[in-house]
């Protein structure tokens, strides 16, 4: 054992041990635990948007990417259907392994995202804000929505954080990917990675918006408000307006053909 690893199990108390033998090797884990440390006051909010292709999109414009999970989970998906087609009790071994890949290989790309989601974190004082999704296997009508390791991640992120002293809150997650992050009111998505705003014009990463919205959400009902004050100055596009403005502006503006009616007596 080496100096390290005996330096963390005299850190924490010990608990339970499981010896595990793979490829010809015997492996022992040895759970230990380690006393949570004080919560300091935190400065800001850094919000946390999960999504299917952005496995994570943080407030500070820190993208993870879930393009190689997708992939991976394709490929695996063909040859667990092979191999469930196949029935041998050869290919239901091989089906086992796989499964195993699959969740080991998710499982380790969500551990980097949380870290580096909570070392963000801890190195701006900031606490970490995320979306309140018990229950959304249940509502959630489409098929991605069972596929999605959000549980998993969000269960990393507060252990990892609990561990660094970071505190970590949740908001509902009604209207946070519709609402405008600057003006809090309802805005539009053209397409899946574009957001704008009806009332004050603003344009932005739809998965950014949503992550700056879960953060200021959390942040304005602690200031005790329900509502953004940004001058229309500070957003992209001062002068814009509503759609419904523009054409009641563009109705007015259109020359009306003469009537041909004739006049009632």
């Amino acid at each position: 054992m080496s100096a390290r690893m005996r330096k963390q199990l005299c850190q924490g108390e010990l608990g339970s041990a499981e010896l595990v033998y793979r490829k010809g090797n015997f492996y022992l884990h040895i759970s230990i635990t380690i006393p949570a440390p004080e919560v300091k006051q935190p400065q800001g909010s850094l919000g946390v948007d999960l999504g299917f292709s952005r496995v994570a999109v943080t407030s500070d414009k820190k993208f993870h990417t879930a393009k190689n999970i997708r992939h991976k989970k394709a490929c695996y998906k063909r040859t667990r259907r092979s191999l469930q087609a196949n029935g041998s009790k050869s290919a239901k071994r091989a089906l086992k392994r796989v499964s195993g890949r699959e969740r080991r290989f998710v499982a380790d790309t969500n551990h980097c995202v949380s870290k580096q989601i909570v070392a963000d974190a801890q190195a701006n004082n900031q606490r970490i804000v995320l979306e309140d999704l018990n229950g959304i296997r249940q509502t959630g009508k489409a098929k991605c929505v069972h596929e999605w390791s959000f549980a998993e991640l969000q269960w990393m992120i507060r252990y990892k954080a609990a561990k660094a002293g970071v505190e970590v809150v949740t908001v509902s997650p009604r209207y946070t990917s519709q609402s405008c992050s600057r003006c809090l009111h309802l805005g539009v998505r053209p397409n899946q990675s574009k957001f704008q705003c009806r009332d004050c014009g603003y344009q932005i990463n739809a998965d950014l918006n949503g992550a700056k919205s879960i953060a200021i959400r959390h942040d304005l009902v602690a200031m005790g408000r329900y509502f953004c004050e940004y001058p229309r100055k500070e957003v992209n596009r001062p002068g814009a307006v509503r759609s419904s403005e523009k054409k009641r502006q563009a109705r007015n503006l259109k020359p009306q053909a003469p009537s041909t009616a004739r006049p009632r007596a």
